[in-house]
């Protein structure tokens, strides 16, 4: 659930007590899945694990569960979302939300060759 994510200007919004409601889209909500890769003969390879270990970690996602609305990848640390407005904008009381979730739907071997041969293009330039 790492992407999923209630827009920060509407946060205020989800969180007013009193009459409120979400909108929820008949084609279901969009999400992604974050993806990161260290190699083995990268010279910082120890600082690479760290970083990731702090971006995966128990505060980090305290902070964009909180504050953000945002998923996050480890569902042990949800607990730390105790309003209701959060719950119910994360759908985090609903077992039947990644069943509605629309996933980014992965490209082709075509597509990949021609964003790498681009990058390439695009780190060579002056």
């Amino acid at each position: 659930m790492g992407g999923l994510r209630l827009e920060r200007r509407l946060l205020p919004v989800a969180q007013r007590r009193g009459p409120r409601g979400l909108c929820r889209s008949r084609r279901g909500r969009n999400s992604w899945i974050g993806q990161y890769a260290v190699s083995a003969t990268t010279e910082n390879y120890d600082l690479a694990l760290s970083f990731l270990d702090g971006k995966l970690g128990e505060q980090t996602a305290n902070h964009l569960l909180v504050d953000y609305a945002y998923g996050h990848v480890v569902p042990e640390y949800y607990d730390v979302v105790t309003d209701e407005a959060l719950i119910e904008a994360l759908s985090l009381d609903d077992p039947g939300i990644l069943g509605r979730t629309n996933f980014t739907v992965p490209i082709s071997a075509r597509d990949r060759d021609r964003f790498n041969q681009l990058w390439a293009e695009v780190k060579a330039a002056p």
